[in-house]
């Protein structure tokens, strides 16, 4: 695979415009039919609403102080790569959780007490 370099003042900027090049319908069908997926309406507007919020949460990232910097981010990189893998996979995938719950195994009389229990650690 050939390298190709991109000169700019702004690589964020660019980087979202090559992306949010895929929140448009003609580019979603043009890359599932050249990848031979068939394609519907609800796994187009999936893919485009995904990285259309991935966008915001990143852009809303960029303004607030640490307190919330991170959930955005969190969100904003759920987004981008649950919009990614259904358009790579040509289906909508099923997500059943966050990839957290709280341990209910403890009785817990206040929230600092609270557990919790991560899914699929690696």
């Amino acid at each position: 695979m050939d390298k190709e370099y991109i000169f700019t003042e702004d690589p964020n900027a660019e980087i979202w415009q090559n992306i949010l090049q895929f929140s448009y319908e003609a580019n979603i069908k043009r890359y599932l039919t050249e990848h031979s997926f068939t394609h519907s309406e609800e796994l187009i507007n999936n893919i485009s609403g995904s990285i259309l919020q991935a966008y915001e949460y990143y852009s809303a990232a960029e303004k607030v102080n640490l307190q919330i910097k991170p959930l955005l981010l969190y969100y904003g990189t759920t987004n981008l790569l649950y919009g990614i893998c259904n358009m790579m996979s040509g289906q909508i995938n099923t997500i059943t959780d966050h990839g957290m719950k709280i341990d209910h195994s403890q009785s817990c009389s206040c929230i600092g007490e609270t557990k919790i229990k991560f899914l699929n650690p690696l």
